[in-house]
């Protein structure tokens, strides 16, 4: 007799409620030895229909058995209260663990069924050996790929086995909490609960679709096969045209659905449709059986857009994507060029044509955002390395990414250029540096003017992404301030000419884009006109006493125009300000009057909306 079939029997220590109680349980233990003995007495030679009912009788007496018991007193959770229910009652261990046996028995003979039918269609040796090895069974063992192998054999290099931890999901047809239950150890809540009470509380407590897989029978996954005609998909044998827009679910990302490619090449979808609920998961399309490929697909109007290799069952590797690929093309007559195929849903999608040709070998369609990731990770070694720092390939990939059209790589550059430009002028290297080093501004504005010119660029291409956009706001108001900074600096140095002072003045003027700005420098100047004083041999120059003063107030005056033009409207504090800058006896006079029309123009139109608002109110 095999050990799990030896007669329970009540000991002396055994605690029950009475007399009567005792009774009952002796009686329904008597039962459930009867019925053990009998599939003791049968699984040598019955066939697996008689050894199915001889398991269902052990499951039902022991379900009886273990009812004595209230469930409440079963459920615990402190290993003090464990070792007290086993001291009191002894044989209920030893009930539930014939009940989980025979449940697991009775899953088993399903495969069984199929491993015969396997055997008597290929007439090999391999499934009678499985077969056989029935008889043997042991709950959930590391066997379990043997079995998977003989309930569904395929090409062994040509598919993908469901993944090792999710075999228990497969020897239990989706039951994922009766197998949790099969396994259960004294860690579990569910050790000393019934095969029904397990049942019970996954269907009305959690809920079925959190606990249990489904598995598609063969009408169901009709339902969901996709078939393709000139190039179009259809689900729903071949009905509706395949669009995954408005799909959603628990587990994936809107707009996708699962699929599965089985061992013929047929490809099988979730319903685009419907909800998909916790309980439908890749698995679930071919009912545990191996696949060629499984993952994501999307698409739009019966065309194919991406595919990804997300699946955590099967796991598909470089290899599944390109048998997928193939069978798309050679068997369903699919063009690939306008597909995107991802590996993974969270790495760059990659060309589904080239995928193909080059066997998974090939550079992602955004090779922009792939450079700029390979920079982001350069800049993190770089951080993180000691002594000194070297940002040379971190700015040329940058460099390199926003020429590809990356968004986010011009506004990293940008900023680099920025803080590159700011660091090279410090305090204390022009304190430390003498002339040269304070002239450093003039020579290295045009990287900030490479910065400013990027960051503009950025604003224009980013009108319809507001992160970026505010991002690249954000940059310029810095890049401005330090303009501002710098040209004050270098307007002030002791140590640069009259000349030098104008030319940086020329260079940066463009990129003093507000009035307040302006009006600061113009202020700095005009109260403190020996800044532009030509010098000869450590005195001022007698024949010119305002040295370059007229050339730095046009200049000025002319990029007023530019920001008054630019600007909607001109308030009256600013206004005020455009007053002050033109109202120089060094200015230009045109360009004076020109203000004028153009305030006037502003005036007009800001009268204009106002009276309009005001017309617009009830």
């Amino acid at each position: 007799m095999a050990e799990w079939t030896n007669p329970i029997r009540l000991e002396a220590n055994d605690h029950l409620t009475d007399c009567s109680q005792t009774a009952c349980v002796c009686a329904d233990l008597l039962i459930l030895n009867q019925v053990l003995t009998q599939y003791d007495r049968n699984e040598p030679r019955a066939d697996l229909t008689t050894l199915r009912q001889d398991l269902s009788a052990i499951d039902k007496a022991a379900e009886t058995c273990i009812a004595h018991i209230p469930q409440a007193q079963r459920q615990v959770f402190m290993a003090e209260e464990r070792a007290g229910l086993i001291a009191k009652h002894h044989w209920l261990t030893d009930v539930i663990n014939r009940q989980r046996h025979a449940v697991s028995r009775i899953f088993l003979l399903k495969h069984h069924r199929r491993i015969e039918r396997n055997h008597t269609a290929t007439g090999g040796s391999a499934g009678a050996a499985a077969a056989g090895s029935a008889r043997e069974f042991k709950p959930l063992t590391a066997s379990a790929f043997s079995l998977m192998a003989a309930v569904f054999p395929g090409e062994k290099n040509d598919s993908n086995p469901l993944a090792p931890d999710y075999w228990p999901e497969l020897t239990y047809e989706g039951h994922v909490a009766i197998a949790a239950w099969v396994n259960a150890d004294e860690n579990s809540a569910n050790e000393f609960l019934s095969h029904n009470e397990v049942v019970v509380i996954d269907q009305e407590t959690q809920g079925i679709g959190k606990q249990q897989v489904f598995y598609f029978n063969a009408t169901k996954r009709a339902q969901h096969q996709l078939s393709f005609l000139d190039g179009l998909a259809y689900i729903d044998k071949g009905t509706t045209l395949f669009d995954s827009s408005e799909a959603r679910g628990s587990h994936i990302d809107p707009g996708d659905c699962i699929f599965a490619m089985d061992l013929g090449g047929n490809i099988f979808s979730s319903d685009p449709c419907t909800f998909l609920s916790s309980s439908i998961h890749h698995s679930s399309l071919l009912a545990g059986r191996p696949v060629r490929c499984a993952g994501t697909i999307r698409a739009k109007n019966g065309k194919i857009i991406e595919i990804t290799g997300d699946s955590g069952h099967y796991q598909p590797d470089r290899g599944s994507l390109v048998r997928l690929l193939t069978i798309l093309e050679t068997q369903h007559h699919l063009d690939l060029s306008d597909i995107r195929i991802k590996p993974r849903s969270n790495v760059l999608a990659l060309n589904a044509k080239k995928y193909l040709t080059q066997k998974g070998f090939c550079l992602p369609i955004d090779t922009g955002l792939m450079l700029f990731r390979v920079a982001l990770t350069e800049k993190m070694t770089v951080d993180a390395a000691e002594g000194s720092k070297n940002y040379k390939h971190y700015s040329r990939l940058l460099k390199i990414a926003a020429e590809k059209g990356n968004q986010k790589a011009k506004l990293k550059r940008a900023e680099y250029l920025i803080d590159k430009y700011y660091t090279a002028t410090s305090d204390d290297q022009t304190a430390s540096g003498g002339a040269a080093a304070a002239a450093a501004g003039a020579s290295e504005s045009p990287t900030q003017r490479k910065a400013i010119d990027l960051l503009r660029s950025g604003l224009e291409d980013t009108d319809t992404n507001t992160e970026l956009t505010q991002e690249a706001q954000r940059l310029l108001a810095i890049a401005r301030n330090r303009t501002l900074y710098l040209l004050i600096k270098g307007l002030t140095n002791t140590h640069s000419t009259a000349s030098d002072k104008i030319a940086l003045l020329k260079r940066t003027m463009s990129d003093v884009e507000d009035i307040d700005s302006l009006h600061i420098i113009y202020k700095l100047l005009t109260e403190n006109m020996h800044l532009l004083q030509e010098k000869a041999a450590g005195r001022v120059r007698l024949g010119r006493q305002y040295g370059k003063m007229p050339e730095a107030i046009k200049t000025i005056q002319a990029q007023a125009i530019n920001i008054a033009d630019r600007s909607s409207i001109i308030s009256d504090e600013d206004h005020a300000k455009f007053k002050i800058i033109f109202i120089n006896r060094y200015g230009d006079k045109a360009l004076k009057e020109r203000y004028h029309v153009i305030k006037a123009t502003k005036s007009t139109a800001a009268e204009d909306e106002a009276t309009a608002v005001t017309q617009s109110k009830p």
